[in-house]
């Protein structure tokens, strides 16, 4: 079994369980617990046939089960849960994907407190050390929630991101197994937003030696393992995937997202594109911009010397020779999964993209490695058009 444990931020250094079969960890992993919230995505649940067995690990606890939100997790969701809750837990335990995981978050540090979860969006300071006991149970490999220290809270349609050490889960089990009744768009989809993750984690400004470890790792995973986990998965495949969407929440929990991340929130909150794949249609062109930076446009403090071998490590495990053929390879594994290659294809129109420009998380593009400005992003909405 491989145990993967956290030391960057101290007192809280989760335990994190990566192989398949390792759901058979939950009675282990449970505390003493008498009440357990369990955020739960019931198509999930049934697909995965583990709910007898999660039933058992839960006999003899007062168990409150949530599970009324829609893909993409919003305040109303979790406001609905606390209205719900009628006494205090000490355990949440989430089980599903990066929505049903960052439900849970935001629930341990609202639920029965003074604080609601406008509050903490507005001060993640205000974050208490009491929280509940947090274990998240992925089943789709892509978004690495159950690594990462924020969580993705969507209010009236406009994206939040919350970041605390206390908001990464304590317990990670992360089990393929899980994963393999996932239909061939999903498992594009999240595998896309894996694949995305450690591409913008290599670049970022803020990666580290760690982060860049972990994302290198996870990007010869899913590149060599991604198509095939869409057309004919085989076990191998899956435990690649899974293992791949874990070490890009690593990296990214590190390093952070930046400007394809950026750009794609606005494509899911207001044109429903799912978010792998809305990370997935700007990645060509960033990773041309990139590609084109000059030591007088470069922003991260190592220099371009620096960004140069991060974007050949890129090209390298895709096994080209530049990031504008990088790129290509980019577009040409979005036809090979059967997804759509360009905003057009996902109804964006020429007349959208003064919106999902004005609409970018700022913080996001200042990982960026080549300095961005608003005209930036209008030429590189086009070239994604």
């Amino acid at each position: 079994m491989t145990t993967e444990s956290d030391t960057r931020t101290p007192n809280h250094s989760p335990l994190q369980l990566v192989e398949p079969g390792t759901i058979g960890r939950l009675p282990d992993v449970l505390p003493d617990s008498q009440r357990i919230c369990f955020v739960v995505d019931e198509i999930a649940l049934d697909a995965s046939g583990v709910e007898p067995r999660v039933n058992r690990a839960f006999q003899g606890r007062s168990v409150f089960r949530f599970s009324d939100f829609e893909p993409n997790p919003t305040v109303d969701a979790i406001d609905l849960a606390n209205q719900r809750l009628d006494d205090a837990f000490d355990t949440v335990v989430a089980f599903g994907g990066g929505t049903a995981i960052d439900i849970a978050k935001m629930i341990a540090l609202t639920a029965g407190r003074s604080t609601s979860c406008h509050n903490l969006l507005d001060d993640p300071s205000s974050i208490g050390p009491d929280r509940p006991c947090l274990i998240a149970i992925p089943t789709t490999a892509g978004t690495g929630s159950e690594a990462t220290h924020f969580a993705v809270v969507y209010a009236d349609g406009v994206k939040h991101s919350i970041a605390h050490p206390l908001v990464k889960p304590d317990v990670a089990l992360v089990d393929a197994h899980l994963t393999h009744e996932l239909p061939p768009t999903t498992t594009a989809h999240s595998g896309l937003d894996a694949l995305c993750q450690a591409i913008e984690s290599l670049w970022s400004v803020q990666a580290t030696k760690q982060s860049c470890d972990f994302a290198t790792r996870s990007l010869r995973l899913s590149a060599s393992h991604l198509p095939s986990a869409v057309r004919h998965p085989t076990p191998a495949d899956r435990a690649a995937m899974a293992e791949a969407a874990h070490l890009a929440g690593k990296a990214i929990d590190l390093s952070f997202t930046t400007g394809a991340h950026a750009l794609s929130y606005t494509l899911t909150s207001s044109f429903g594109v799912p978010h792998g794949l809305a990370v997935a249609l700007t990645i060509p062109a960033w990773l041309r911009y990139n590609g084109a930076t000059v030591e007088s446009n470069c922003i991260d403090p190592r220099g371009l010397p620096h960004l140069r071998r991060q974007l050949d490590v890129v090209c390298e495990i895709f096994g080209v020779r530049s990031s504008d053929e990088a790129a290509d390879w980019v577009t040409d594994l979005l036809d090979r999964l059967g997804c759509p290659g360009q905003l057009s294809d996902v109804g964006v129109a020429r007349s959208d993209l003064p919106e999902i420009a004005g609409s970018v998380n700022v913080q996001r593009l200042s990982n960026n490695p080549h300095r961005v400005t608003d005209s930036v992003l209008q030429t590189l909405l086009e070239e994604s058009l």
